[in-house]
């Protein structure tokens, strides 16, 4: 693969969500793949393709203008000046940049564009505190900084009309602690992990979806099973009759009953939307959460059709093996508890808990490609191009988030 991104070649990046103090998506922050081996001149370049090409891809996120999405600048872009015409881009100017009269006055030009400016890593020590007049946001790194440094920082940046946003947020016990101090915003993988806590209790709704989805994951499972569990719960049932008749399926006559729905959906299809439905029931859990594993059981099933069908299974089955990956997140118990629960093939079970097999190296591959794990996706053994991984993986997230809107 060039180092050099083409009109041909997709950019590579990931998208980490920031979210606001209700949970809700508010905007992205774009990672992308670094171009280490390019001059400084030639990676302005490549930052202005990558900018453009992203931005005019058929990227669903990117191209909603009410989502904010921030993108990381060098001084020596800002000074360029790289043409970006999106009033919902937020530049982000990295902590390292040597501030100088050049730069500020750089940074007001884009201001005045209509762009809004966030400073990255913010620390009360850094030189880019002399940008604080300039800044609409201030992103603070609370994972590397004490408790009493980030309540010292929040105290002095108070004094200023900015944006605070806390950004790698581990844990729901982090997302809790920095709540009641004043951040507007939050940022890092604590939406996408469980909260492991061992005295919690699995809880109806929670203990009703683990009984149905081991029921729906049993190999001889038909259709009168699944049917009987539905009728046990009015509410998904009323949500599949909904779906069924959604324009999904375009249907001329409006289907009434259950029996009909489960005769024109089929049985895989059946398992998917119930399986799906009711984990969209689970309380206490941002949507992003939904979306995150839509987009991994989407890829995965896709992945499987598309560029590894030798991997000895089912694109349905690695669909379920991407859903199923992420039920630690929604229901806060580890993993390997909760699959124990679900009669799963062998090869199955390992590629979820152990990502052995080549399941298993598919499923890492995913991951990696969700979380911008580019050092990674370089060690991986598939041999396939990346810019073909990377545009397989931009339709998963385009099928992902149609059923996104279904779901929510």
């Amino acid at each position: 693969m060039s180092d050099s991104p083409t009109p041909t070649e997709p950019p590579l990046y990931a998208k980490q969500p920031l979210f606001n103090r209700e949970l809700e998506v508010i905007g992205y922050e774009l990672l992308f793949r670094p171009q280490e081996s390019l001059s400084i001149t030639d990676g302005n370049n490549a930052t202005a393709q990558v900018l453009l090409n992203s931005f005019t891809s058929d990227d669903p996120v990117l191209a909603n203008e009410d989502l904010a999405i921030f993108v990381n600048f060098t001084a020596a872009w800002i000074i360029q000046g790289v043409p970006i015409d999106r009033p919902n881009c937020v530049i982000e100017v990295l902590e390292d940049v040597n501030v100088t009269p050049l730069l500020t006055s750089s940074i007001r030009a884009m201001k005045h564009q209509g762009n809004k400016i966030a400073l990255d890593d913010f620390d009360l020590s850094l030189n880019t505190s002399q940008l604080l007049p300039e800044a609409d946001i201030v992103k603070i790194d609370v994972l590397n900084l004490p408790k009493t440094e980030i309540k010292n920082t929040v105290r002095v940046l108070k004094r200023h009309k900015v944006t605070l946003v806390a950004e790698k947020v581990e844990t729901q016990e982090m997302f809790e602690w920095l709540l009641p101090l004043g951040f507007d915003m939050f940022q890092g993988y604590f939406f996408c992990k469980p909260e492991q806590r061992h005295d919690k209790l699995v809880k109806p709704p929670k203990q009703t979806t683990l009984s149905l989805l081991a029921a729906l994951m049993k190999p001889e499972v038909e259709f009168d099973d699944i049917a009987h569990e539905l009728k046990s719960d009015p509410v998904l049932t009323v949500k599949l009759l909904q779906l069924v008749n959604s324009s999904r399926y375009a249907r001329v006559n409006k289907v009434k009953n259950l029996e009909e729905a489960v005769v024109i959906m089929g049985l895989d299809q059946l398992k998917r939307w119930v399986s799906l439905i009711a984990l969209t029931d689970l309380d206490n859990k941002p949507p992003e959460l939904i979306r995150f594993t839509l987009v991994c059981a989407y890829a995965m099933e896709i992945f499987a059709t598309d560029l590894m069908s030798d991997i000895g299974l089912s694109a349905t089955d690695c669909f379920f093996v991407g859903f199923l990956s992420r039920l630690d997140t929604h229901f806060d118990r580890p993993l390997p508890e909760l699959i124990s629960k679900l009669p799963l093939d062998p090869v199955v079970m390992n590629a979820i808990v152990h990502r052995q097999g080549k399941v298993g190296e598919m499923l890492t591959l995913i991951d990696n490609l969700m979380l911008g794990n580019w050092d990674a996706l370089e060690k991986q053994p598939v041999n396939v191009p990346m810019a073909e991984i990377f545009r397989t993986f931009l339709r998963s997230e385009q099928e992902a988030d149609s059923v996104y809107q279904i779901l929510v």
